[in-house]
């Protein structure tokens, strides 16, 4: 009866954190907020499954005269797994960033991504790929693999897109939405790597000249093709 109660309650621990894990997308706050749900879940969908494995070890070996140390046996295994999830990818960090000295801009290629790394972070590498695409990379993915690194910094090149389109706000209320969008994209790093300027043109129209600086090609057509839909959203 005990294995049972044990196996039903496992499937409902499952079902509930299944159901906890698909609500996350559709809970009524910002972006930032559902973000850090999403990344503190896994942390909090383990820390359940210990304590399930806690109480149901009580359960079945609650009235043996070796259930302290059965007990002790299970919580320090369930610490080291602990301790081996968060520490893996810091271990790992520190080795390849003092073996390999990562750092911002430069350009390296694993078996697992490739592409310019935007941030070093202490458990894994933030990369820009060629396509445009910010990646995480943990440093435990690519510990054991071959990692090349290209020569020097990769070189951000200057780009001049000039836009003009209609649009009912401020000139000043267009150039701060422009700004802010460009600055969501995850390839501009900084208000230095871009400038808006505007202009009014006769008929209710605008002529924005953006500037801006990107690494590849690809990701400097992505940017001019996300402005040019934005903008046609402001002429609504």
């Amino acid at each position: 009866m005990i294995y049972l109660k044990i196996f039903l309650f496992a499937l409902f621990l499952y079902a509930f954190l299944k159901f906890a894990r698909n609500l996350i997308p559709r809970v009524p706050a910002g972006k930032q907020v559902r973000s850090a749900m999403i990344r503190l879940f896994p942390v909090i969908e383990m820390l359940f499954w210990f304590l399930f494995i806690i109480n149901g070890a009580q359960l079945l070996f609650g009235e043996l005269p070796t259930y302290p140390v059965i007990m002790t046996a299970i919580i320090l295994s369930l610490a080291v797994i602990l301790a081996w999830y968060f520490l893996r990818d810091f271990v790992a960090g520190s080795l390849l960033r003092g073996e390999n000295g990562f750092e911002p801009g430069m350009e390296i290629k694993t078996d697992v991504a490739e592409g310019t790394i935007q941030k070093v972070g202490y458990r894994s590498l933030e990369l820009l790929t060629p396509k445009g695409e910010t990646v995480k990379v943990p440093y435990s993915l690519i510990s054991n693999t071959t990692i090349t690194r290209k020569g020097g910094k990769a070189k951000k090149a200057e780009h001049l897109l000039e836009l003009t389109f209609g649009s009912g706000l401020e000139i000043s209320r267009v150039k701060s939405l422009i700004g802010r969008r460009i600055m969501e994209m995850p390839w501009i790093t900084s208000e230095e790597s871009m400038n808006v300027e505007i202009s009014a043109l006769p008929g209710g129209k605008y002529n924005a000249k953006v500037r801006f600086f990107t690494i590849t090609a690809e990701t400097a057509a992505k940017t001019e093709e996300t402005l040019r839909k934005f903008v046609e959203g402001l002429e609504g």
